[in-house]
């Protein structure tokens, strides 16, 4: 190994450095948001788990905290996200299977 801690052998070198710089290309590609939600035909996959995830944890905290006063019952309210999630869900199962 050199001073870059590189391989000896001149052509996996060669292919490390071209292989970080891709790596550094899609990193700046990406951006912040393509690092979270994903890039290309991921990122609706991405988006999609993200709002499940988010519509679960929001019905359930309503759930176990319901507002006090003139809110929507708890289960009005799992009327009104559930066929959100469901959404989101198919469209990530469902996405799967066209790649």
């Amino acid at each position: 190994m050199n001073q870059f801690n590189l391989p000896e052998h001149p052509e996996v070198a060669l292919r490390i450095v071209q292989n970080q710089g891709r790596e550094r290309e899609l990193e700046l590609e990406a951006g912040l948001v393509g690092k979270f939600f994903g890039t290309g035909r991921n990122s609706g996959n991405g988006i999609a788990g993200v709002v499940a995830v988010l519509l679960v944890i929001a019905g359930l905290c309503y759930a176990f905290w319901p507002p006090q006063g003139n809110g929507l019952a708890v289960l009005e309210f799992w009327k009104v996200i559930t066929p959100l999630i469901t959404a989101s869900l198919g469209y990530i199962f469902g996405s799967s299977r066209h790649l």
